[in-house]
């Protein structure tokens, strides 16, 4: 139906795989379409291997489908890997890890943005937190 190829349209648009239509109608036809969560972050607590998180919030994560034989209406799978990116962070004598995982899409920008990442903060290949304010105020130190 008329949602489901909005849906198709709006995540075309995000991963920059095709050109049908101007984002801000793909916006502002249903914006629920575009605040589409992923993945839930609700399982990962500290203590937990780096290992275990990606196990818990998967290698990659299906944003959406692209139409790949209209005669049939078959769709494939549009995969996006996560993490989305990784670092390295020196405070002092600790070195912690940081995996930014992509939780949703908040607009169909084609980028992603830091809004649409969580990041979770290892230490010694264990998390000790997650989450903006935590990098930002515990690790940073901003």
């Amino acid at each position: 139906g008329f949602v489901k190829r909005l849906f198709l349209i709006g995540f075309c648009f995000i991963l920059g795989g095709c050109e049908t239509a101007p984002v801000s109608s793909v916006k502002t036809a249903d914006p629920q379409i575009m605040q589409r969560r992923f993945i839930s972050t609700s399982q990962v607590r500290n203590g937990l291997t780096r290992q275990e998180v990606a196990g818990l919030l998967g290698k990659e994560v299906v944003a959406g489908y692209s139409l790949t034989d209209e005669a049939s209406g078959e769709y494939s799978p549009i995969t996006i890997l996560n993490p989305q990116r990784t670092e390295t962070i020196q405070n002092g004598k600790k070195s912690y890890a940081v995996d930014y995982y992509l939780v949703g899409i908040k607009a169909a920008d084609e980028k992603v943005s830091d809004d649409e990442l969580v990041p979770v903060v290892f230490l010694n290949d264990r998390v000790v937190g997650m989450g903006w304010d935590f990098l930002d105020q515990r690790v940073k130190g901003q």
